[in-house]
């Protein structure tokens, strides 16, 4: 889709000739001939770029910048001052009040053309920046949460230790070290999970890939759930038992990913269920699937879960709470691998799909 440029200028010629350079390039021109037909147009389409008269009657450049960095969906618009007669005084005015540049008439084509694609660049830039920043203090923030939540409990468990064994009560005392053992397994998956994101993010992460078998690593991970796969009576219909399928991936990266989805599929299904891992082969690709029966999985869920908003509390139950940030890892991984990652929830099943290069032996 094409950047949007508004040029907010009263010279009719002016604003003919920015349109005609502009749209050469590929740009969608929209425009303004003052102040207030600017307000007006920014509430039906919110530009990339604003083009600014300084010189206008009624309502000067000046005065209209100020509105609109006062708005919160328009303050982050790159805005370039256009004007023929500019003292130094206008300037700094200009850009102490958030213009980024100035563009003198009469226009030179190359310029306006160089000036508007470097802000355009720096604009997205920014974007991008904040983007990654936001989801890094969400990221950070529910880690540092579920952890505290952790060790906060195991401190508890551990003080309790002492009572049982006074009190010579073997049963609680293992029941509450097999709980200090599964806690302290989760903080190691969220650590796990904390140091690999960051080096996604960071663009450190390099993958290695090799031949892998899924029955192999499928196999290794459900053997880490077994005594909750066992306690919940759980069936496992593991279709890479049948035919050895190998996929051209870095292994701990794949084990990330399918850790991840094991674990939640095993977190979230109902006990007597089932859980049912399948594939289908297109394209020189393995798509595998994880199905599981449970809790139902709605599309907003989803969207809370990827954009680092969906919070422990609003699972009811305590056995089954998480943050999802194993699941939202999993999918920017297989993204970095160029797979393709999909999740449908049907009712209470919900499926997970992703994408794996197949390696033919």
């Amino acid at each position: 889709m094409p950047y949007t440029i508004c040029i907010i200028d009263d010279e009719e010629v002016s604003e003919r000739m920015l349109s005609a350079i502009l749209k050469i390039e590929g740009y969608e021109i929209i425009s303004a001939s003052n102040g207030k037909k600017a307000i007006e147009l920014f509430k039906s389409k919110i530009p990339d770029l604003i083009l600014l008269d300084v010189d206008m009657p009624e309502m000067t450049g000046l005065e209209l910048i100020s509105i609109i960095k006062a708005k919160q969906e328009l303050k982050d618009i790159p805005v370039i001052f256009i004007s023929a007669h500019v003292d130094l005084s206008t300037k700094i005015e200009g850009l102490d009040l958030g213009g980024i540049d100035f563009i003198s008439k009469p226009f030179q084509n190359g310029e306006v053309i160089s000036r508007v694609k470097v802000h355009l660049e720096n604009s997205l830039l920014h974007k991008q920046l904040k983007e990654l920043n936001n989801k890094k203090n969400k990221f950070l923030s529910i880690i540092a949460k579920d952890m505290k939540t952790n060790l906060d409990e195991n401190f508890a468990k551990i003080q309790l230790f002492e009572d049982y064994l006074k009190a010579n009560d073997t049963k609680s005392l293992k029941e509450s070290l097999s709980n200090l053992v599964k806690h302290n397994q989760q903080t190691s998956n969220y650590l796990r999970n904390l140091i690999y994101w960051s080096r996604l993010e960071t663009n450190q992460l390099q993958i290695s890939p090799t031949p892998i078998s899924l029955a192999r690593i499928t196999k290794e991970i459900l053997a880490e759930h077994l005594g909750t796969i066992e306690r919940k009576k759980i069936a496992i219909q593991n279709s890479f038992e049948q035919e050895d399928i190998y996929v051209f991936s870095d292994e701990y990266c794949l084990r990330i990913i399918m850790s991840n989805l094991l674990s939640n599929a095993v977190k979230f299904t109902n006990y007597h269920e089932f859980i049912q891992l399948n594939y289908t082969i297109d394209n020189e690709k393995v798509f595998i699937s994880i199905i599981n029966k449970g809790m139902f999985f709605t599309t907003s869920a989803q969207e809370r879960v990827f954009n680092f908003e969906y919070h422990p509390e609003e699972t009811t139950n305590e056995e089954n709470k998480g943050s999802g940030l194993g699941l939202a890892l999993a999918k920017e991984l297989v993204a970095k691998a160029n797979g393709e990652f999909a999740i449908e929830a049907n009712g209470n099943l919900t499926e997970i799909k992703f994408s794996m290069p197949l390696y033919k032996k």
